[in-house]
Formats: structure tokens, sequence, C-alpha cells
């Protein structure tokens, strides 16, 4: 049992592996029993039994405790029997407990790699934290390609990538199946990392050269990882409607495929190219895409906990979490704060503004409305958005209104005029959102003929604006006006189309904006404009 011991679940050919003995099936089945510390598995095919968690930290102790070498063994020949039968994490897990560099650096050499793409990378994480993943070993090239490919593409800390890259340019890699993949991952790293015109295009001309590479067409994960990485180039040359759909057969290809951390990027990156173009509607649905696969995986953000500086995590999933946390907000359903703490404590810096921005706008946001600390969030906003809009427009987009708001009661209508100006000069002066927080800066006078027109003309399916909530808070805004001016029928009318909006682009919480001005009018309107699931909701 001491041989035995490297891992919970123990499989009857592992045992026979590690322990070197044709009986060990029958020790194990002899040792099993309902009450035991050793239980035999039920409804598998093949034997296995699992040893109770205070029982495995014993036997490994003092396997550790007698030999140090043998428990060593024990692990690596647990890892070489996993990595014959292509189980990367299994292998690698057992090669990080046997504490042999050079093993750990060749079970990362061989699946490390996959393990990132398929949205797996805690042991990657661990193994690249271990003094076996620095240089000066075996496996230090695929270790840097790993780091840089989970800082891919926004690279926070864009000194330490250049480093590596030119460290990895510059290191001849030999010829062979695993050379030729990692060549074609450093290309794709290369064009993630590429800023200026001409060095996009030199990248472009690279990836495009290697098209047809065994490194690159052998695996399916590398080719849609350069695949992305020529799409990342084409929206830096402008290109984005072609390089949206290269993101959106990156996007269905990786799900399919499993590759679950290609799936996150590409649809992270489609989301905020779509968005850039004024298509609401396509980063939505994008957004949502994520939230679903984000919330179906579980998942929550990898790494994101470790405080370290310069140390990597799972940025694809990061954002993803992010994603997923916004749209529960929008949907007024319960949110996890402290992920969202997490990473923003992982990044005091800021280094990665597009992780960080929105988490830490998104953390302000989400403060209740009777805070004492009202005073403290206001600044926080202040400070993010007025450094960072230009950046993040979708992030404006969603804070613009309780910002707008919170300012007005904190500060005056002459501040809250001032951040109606910066949403116009960041979003656009005849995006949606310019248009209504004007309507709410200066609000017609009661009674007059016309108001809210120019908002009306502009709250329409095809609006230009960054976010669906924004149209639902249009309708709104516009049926108040009416209510305003007496015109209860035309109040009526604007406001039923609030509810439909809301249930179709799932963003309750618009009613909640503007002082909870669409909770007031559809509470005196229950009963009168249909069945929504916003009205049954109890709104």
């Amino acid at each position: 049992m001491l041989r035995a011991a490297v891992r919970p679940a123990l499989s009857v050919d592992l045992a026979v592996e590690v322990t070197k003995r044709a009986d060990a099936g029958a020790v194990l089945d002899r040792l099993a029993g309902p009450s035991a510390l050793i239980t035999r598995e039920s409804g598998d095919d093949t034997r296995a039994y699992r040893i109770h968690p205070i029982l495995l930290a014993y036997l490994q102790g003092e396997a550790r405790r007698r030999d140090f070498v043998a428990a060593a063994a024990a692990h690596e020949t647990a890892a070489r029997w996993f990595a014959r039968r292509a189980d990367g994490q299994n292998a690698l897990e057992q090669a990080l407990a046997a504490e042999l560099p050079v093993l750990a650096a060749e079970m990362l050499d061989a699946f490390g790699l996959d393990l990132v793409l398929r949205g797996t990378p805690d042991l990657v994480l661990r193994a690249l934290a271990e003094s076996a993943a620095r240089a000066g070993n075996p496996g230090a090239s695929v270790a840097a390609s790993l780091r840089l490919l989970l800082d891919a593409p926004y690279f926070p800390d864009r000194g330490q990538a250049d480093h590596l890259l030119a460290e990895l340019e510059a290191v001849g890699l030999a010829s062979g199946g695993s050379a030729e993949i990692l060549t074609v991952v450093i290309d794709a790293l290369a064009a993630f990392f590429a800023a200026t015109p001409d060095e996009i295009r030199d990248r472009l001309a690279r990836l495009g050269a290697v098209r047809t590479a065994p490194g690159r067409r052998g695996d399916l994960g590398v080719d849609l990882l350069a695949a992305t990485a020529e799409t990342w180039c084409r929206a830096g040359l402008g290109e984005a409607e072609r390089a949206e759909a290269g993101l959106r057969m990156v996007a269905v290809t990786a799900r399919n495929a499993g590759n679950q951390w290609l799936f996150l990027l590409a649809g992270d990156l489609a989301a905020v190219s779509a968005s850039r173009r004024g298509d609401w509607a396509r980063a939505g649905l994008i957004d949502d895409q994520l939230a679903r696969a984000t919330d179906a995986a579980a998942r929550p953000a990898t790494g994101a906990s470790a405080s370290v500086a310069g140390a990597a995590f799972d940025r694809a999933a990061a954002r993803a979490s992010v994603s997923l946390q916004i749209r529960r907000y929008e949907r007024c359903e319960p949110i996890e704060q402290g992920v969202l703490e997490r990473l923003v404590t992982a990044d005091p810096l800021v280094c990665d503004s597009g992780l960080i921005v929105p988490a830490q706008t998104f953390l302000s946001l989400s403060a209740p409305a009777a805070d004492p600390r009202r005073r403290s969030v206001l600044e926080s906003l202040n400070g993010l958005m007025r450094e960072n809009a230009d950046a993040h427009p979708r992030v404006l987009s969603l804070c613009c209104i309780p910002w707008f708001e919170l300012t007005g009661a904190l500060d005056g209508r002459a501040e809250a005029r001032r951040v109606t100006l910066l949403v116009e000069n960041v979003l656009g002066a005849d995006s949606l959102e310019a248009v209504l927080l004007r309507s709410l800066a200066y609000p017609p006078a009661p009674g007059r003929h016309g108001a809210g027109g120019r908002l009306e003309a502009a709250a329409t399916p095809a609006a230009r604006c960054w976010r669906g909530s924004t149209l639902v808070s249009a309708w709104i805004v516009l049926a108040g006006i009416a209510e305003e001016g007496e015109r209860s029928a035309e109040a009526d009318a604007r406001l039923a189309r609030a509810p439909r909006l809301a249930e179709q682009l799932r963003v309750e919480r618009a009613f909640l904006a503007v002082g909870g001005l669409g909770v007031s009018l559809l509470g005196t309107r229950v009963g009168r404009l249909g069945t929504s699931t916003v009205l049954q909701a109890g709104f």
C-alpha cells in the first residue's frame, strides 16, 4: 500500500505497475470494504479502488519518510503509465508529485500546450511556479512559451514578454514533431505581441507561410491558435469583419473540439471587436455564449488568487468569469464578488487593464445603493472612467447611467453633465448612451410638445449603442417623460416595449436604473402590460 498510494483513485492496472506485484488487485480487494478506508469503485468497467484522503495522506507521508527515492520512483512510474495512455493531466500531476524537475519538464513538454488550450491549466500553472520551469532546464523553451500563452493576447507585462520572445526566437529549436509545433506557437505569440502595422503584416505573413506546415496542420489546437493570431493581426490592420468571421470559425471549432481556452479567447476577442463596430446585438450574443460556457464548466478565474507579482494565471477563464458576473448583474442574479476582488488584488498595478478595469468598475457598481461609502464608490468610478474610458467603451456603457446618477446625487447636476460630455466624446454624440444621458441632464419642460422626440428617434433596434441594456433604459425614460406630461396612453405604449426588450436581451436590471424609474412605472401598471417574465418576477 505504501507503493500503491500514488493517487486517490487507483485502477488495478496502475496498482500492478507501481507495486510490480501481479496480485496487487487481489490485495486491494481483500482490504476494501463498506466500512474500510479503501472502497471498490462501482459502475466502472475496469476494477478500481478509492483510498480515503486521511489514509492516502498517511501512506504518502510514511512512504516518503521511509524511502524518499522509492516514493518518487512510484510517482514517476505512474506518470509514465498515464503518459503512455495520453492522459496528460494525471501524467503531469504525478510528475509534480515525484518532485523530479526533468520529469516535470518532460511532461510539460508533452502535454502542457494541450492542457492550456483545453481550458485545464491548473497543473500547468503549478508547474510554471516550480523552479523546474525556470531557465536552464530541458523544458525552458516550452515553459516560456506557456507563460506567454497564458498572458496572450494582451501581455500585461510587455517587458517580460518581449524578453521571453526574443529569447525563444534566438534559440534554435531542434527538428521533429514537438519542435515544429513549438515553432508555430512561437510565431502565433509573436503575432499577438506585434504592435506597429509593419510588424503586424510581417507576423501575418509568417503565419500564412506555415499554414500547411506539419507543425500546424498536424494539431488542431495549434492550428486554431495560429488562426486566432491571424484574426488578431487582421483586426489590428482594420479588417474588422474579416477578423470576426475568423474568430467565429475558431470559436465553433474550438468548442466542438473541447479546446475551452481557445473558445473563451476567441469569444472575448469577437465581443470586443463587435462592440467597437457598434454591433451591440452581436456583442451581447457572444457575451451570453461565454457566460453559458463558463456556467456550464463551473470554472472560476483559475490562478487569480495568486497575488505574486508576475505570476501567470488563466486570463481567458478570468475574462469569461468577469463576463459571467456582468451578465448575472444585468439579469439581477446573485454575483460572486469574491472572484472579482481576487482578480483586482492579483493585479494592483492594473497591468492587464482589459481584465482589471471591468472587474474594478463592476465591483463599484455592485455596491449597495445604501452603502455609506458612496463617496468612495464615486471616486473609484471617476478615476477608472476618466483614465480608461477611451480603451473600454463597453465598460463605460455599462456604468454610464449609475455613474451619472451617483455624480448628480453627490456632486450636483453640473458635474453630472460633465459625465455626459465624456460619454459623448468616447461613445459618440450620436450613440444612444449619449442621447439618453442628455435627456436626463437636460430634462424637457413638463407638457412640452414633442418632449423626448430625439431620444425616441434614436431608440430603435438599429440604435448605435454599446450594450442592449441602454435600449431598455431609453424606453423606460421615454415612458417617464410621457408620464410627467400626463400622457398616460403614450406612457403605457412606450413602457410596454421595455419588458419585452428586457426579457429578450436578459437585462432586467435596467428597471432599477434612473432611481428605480422602471419599477415605479410598472408598479402602477401591473395587469395592463401583459405577462412578460419581468412583470411576473415582481417588477
